[in-house]
């Protein structure tokens, strides 16, 4: 009994002087070296487009008037976004005559 208590008493004695004997540099953990490892498995699900229609609120289209809207409305589509707000800087009377030239394209 009182070996088994000395044992004990070596080990914990042992351990503490370990961790004392670590120093600063040892304990500090640098970020670009750490490389966590995920144990977490699920099955992948890629998002190719928003699962509901979206709004960009600040874009900018420079020249939409003289520009080929068509592969823009294509990409816009792909992506599921519905309204996009341009910021360009144009004037009233020529967001307008763009909105009706967009609107020829939509389906």
């Amino acid at each position: 009994m009182c070996l088994s208590f000395f044992k004990l008493i070596m080990v914990i004695t042992i351990s503490i002087s370990a961790v004392r004997c670590q120093t600063k540099e040892t304990q500090q953990m640098d970020f670009e070296k750490y490389d966590f490892i995920s144990t977490f498995v699920a099955p992948e699900h890629k998002q190719i487009k928003a699962k509901f229609p979206s709004i960009d609120v600040r874009n900018h289209q420079w020249r939409m008037a003289a520009q080929n809207p068509g592969p823009l409305v294509k990409e816009m589509d792909s992506l599921n976004l519905k309204v996009m707000i341009n910021l360009s800087g144009s004037n009233v009377v020529i967001c307008f005559q763009i909105f009706n030239y967009l609107n020829s394209f939509t389906l």
